[in-house]
């Protein structure tokens, strides 16, 4: 089975297209995004993958499972270092 990691598309459409694109090309069906979609509109171009998102520290809203019902999984990362 193949997968793409990518991350940290930050609202780079043309970025978010090219990476589409190449995915598709590989014959690949899973996408593991690693956060910093930003916006989630940019997650719509890789609609017919299965994706699995990361929530990244630059991502909202903080409810993302009612932003994208039909996701396969979302990952809720906690960075504890930072906390006190």
């Amino acid at each position: 089975m193949k997968i793409a990691i990518l991350s940290d598309t930050h609202n780079n459409l043309a970025y978010a297209q090219l990476a589409r694109k190449k995915i598709a090309d590989a014959g690949i069906r899973t996408v593991i995004h690693c956060g910093d979609v930003i916006d989630p509109g940019i997650v719509d171009y890789f609609g017919e993958f299965r994706i699995i998102l990361v929530y990244g520290n630059g991502d909202y809203p903080a409810n993302w499972k009612s932003v994208f019902p039909g996701f396969g999984m979302i990952i809720f990362l906690l960075n504890f270092w930072n906390w006190n």
